[in-house]
Order: C-alpha cells, then structure tokens, then sequence
C-alpha cells in the first residue's frame, strides 16, 4: 500500500517540478523490505526545499501542515484521505558539506533511480536517523528495521557515509551503540 501511496506523491511532485530523493522508511520498503511504515519521506535540493511551500500551493493534492527550520509536513490527498509527507532540507544531513553536495552524493553513490525518482539506500536512511540532534529515539526504527531482514551491517555503512560528509567522529560511537543495542534485542 505504500508504494501505491509513494508512486502517486512521486507523480504529483514531478508535475510541480520539485527534485527529490525518496528516505525514510518509504524508502525502505521500496526496496523490497516490509517494514509498516504509514508515512513518506523527501529530502530536496537546497532550492527545492526553499521553494516548496510555493511549489505545494500549485496542487490541491498537498497541503502544508507545518514548517520548522529543517522540515516541512504536509498532507497528501489519497484515495479520499490526508496522509502524512515530511520534506525535509539537505542542509541538516550534509555534515561539512552543502546540502546539494549531500544530494548529490546520494543520488551518484547511495541511491537506486527508479521510474518514481531516486530512492535512498537503507545505509542513508539509518545515516540520516542517527545524524540528527535525538538520533537516539530512531533506535526503534532501526530495530524494527534489521527484524524486518536488513542486515545489521547496514550499520556499517553509515560510518562510511559520515566519512565522506566529515562526520566520522561524531558518527561512530552513534552507529557502535546503535549497534549494541540492536544485538541485544534480537
């Protein structure tokens, strides 16, 4: 069900001209993982997410819920009901580097481009859960995730990730006690 959901916001993003790359955990059973995830995540170019609340007002499918600094909710009408899309900005996940670098990274080396768009690796969705200010709360996420079948060297990856944008340092302790306490809950 979601990937109906996802095609559809894909098509209607594309008709209003936004760039995007699909994360989260939309991003993750697009890839072949059933996870029961409800909502669908986006992370835009730099201008992208600037100009989105304008672009989103050019559709009666969307309307916008909330903006804070990095992210903006809105709503998606589907199949006669609002159903959650988050658009979040590049910036926030780019460590030392721009946002668009952050884009572009993840479009050449840790992304599959399907006929909706690109769609994010499972390594940049964890990246991104455990990057953020209370990346401890996305433990769950990642937990229910690797149960769902991703192998736990996923985790891996993510330093690799952090690495490349210059946040090593500051990544792995997050990824070893991630690490630790999935091991313990499986």
């Amino acid at each position: 069900m979601i990937n109906d959901f996802l095609e559809e916001v894909c098509k209607e993003l594309k008709e209003i001209g936004i760039d995007y790359i699909v994360v989260g955990g939309s991003a993750i059973e697009n890839k072949g993982w059933e996870i029961g995830t409800y909502d669908i995540d986006f992370v835009l170019t730099t201008k992208g997410f600037s100009e989105l609340e304008d672009r989103l007002k050019e559709s009666p499918r969307f309307k916008v819920v909330d903006k804070i600094k990095t992210m903006i909710e809105s709503e998606f009408m589907f199949e006669n009901t609002w159903r959650t899309v988050e658009f979040l900005d590049p910036e926030y996940f780019s460590g030392k580097k721009s946002g668009d670098e952050f884009i572009d990274y993840v479009k050449r080396y840790r992304s599959t481009k399907k006929e909706i768009g690109y769609i994010a690796d499972p390594e940049v969705v964890f990246y991104m859960r455990l990057v953020i200010t209370d990346w401890e709360i996305y433990g769950q996420k990642i937990l229910r995730d690797i149960k769902a079948g991703l192998p736990v060297t996923v985790l891996d990856d993510v330093v690799d990730i952090a690495e490349t944008l210059g946040l090593k340092e500051k990544m792995k302790p997050r990824v070893e006690y991630t690490k630790k306490i999935v091991k313990s809950r499986l």
